[in-house]
């Protein structure tokens, strides 16, 4: 069995070979599903007899690409040399990825776009073969967001101060943990607060504005401002 990668340079070469005759799908319809491609025009002479003497994508690597969506008619008996045996398909290379946020359904996929032409084997005999009809291409996609995961890992550093006027605080950081997402929101995660030092700031004579005790209001000149002590007063400057 070939890897993906080999068969994918296989794919590029036999798309030369037919650049002139066929055409892969658009932008457009390549985005909406997998299997939505122009369909391929019958061969001429000279490319089917250039197709014939090429290795053929073998159906195991087609079947890794397309899955369920592989052609029933791919690798059978056929009659018309060079004529289109099967629907034009997208083979993507790299599924939809690449996610605008993290419960975002809006990405994007790596495709190749495929055709099948009924071509000889080594009897003479007809067989639907499949050949790339066209480069790679990077095309939008959408899938459901649901169930992955949202959650993990850390945030930076932080100092808890509880008032303008507190010197010292505990350094911590939050850690996230199994979230999921569902309808493109994060959901279910548990935030964990860890301990990873401590803080100290001067404070004297910084602003305490709306920290003063209940019921005391400063008067011109003075303002809240914060005391040696660590407590929000009404004072006129540093001390």
């Amino acid at each position: 069995m070939r890897s993906p990668r080999s068969g994918y340079s296989l794919a590029l070469a036999l798309a030369a070979l037919v650049t002139g005759c066929t055409s892969g799908a658009s932008g457009d319809d390549a985005q909406s599903q997998q299997t939505e491609a122009l369909t391929a025009p019958t061969l001429g002479a000279a490319e089917i007899a250039a197709l014939a003497r090429q290795p053929k994508i073998e159906r195991a690597q087609l079947i890794a690409w397309l899955g369920d969506k592989t052609p029933a008619a791919s690798g059978a008996a056929c009659g018309t040399i060079g004529a289109a045996c099967a629907p034009s398909v997208n083979a993507v290379v790299r599924p939809c990825g690449h996610f605008a946020g993290v419960c975002s359904p809006s990405g994007n996929e790596d495709i190749v776009p495929l055709s099948f032409f009924c071509l000889p084997d080594n009897t003479g005999a007809g067989v639907c073969t499949p050949v790339a009809t066209g480069p790679q291409q990077t095309i939008a996609c959408t899938v459901s967001s649901d169930g992955r995961a949202c959650s993990t890992g850390c945030s930076d550093n932080v100092c808890q101060y509880t008032g303008a006027c507190d010197a010292e605080a505990d350094q911590v950081k939050f850690c996230a943990s199994g979230g999921t997402c569902a309808n493109n929101q994060c959901g279910n995660e548990t935030v964990a607060r860890i301990l990873t030092g401590s803080c100290s700031r001067s404070t004297e004579g910084a602003s305490c504005f709306g920290e003063l005790p209940p019921g005391i209001t400063c008067r011109s000149p003075n303002a809240p401002i914060c005391a040696p002590d660590e407590t929000c007063r009404c004072l006129s400057g540093p001390l």
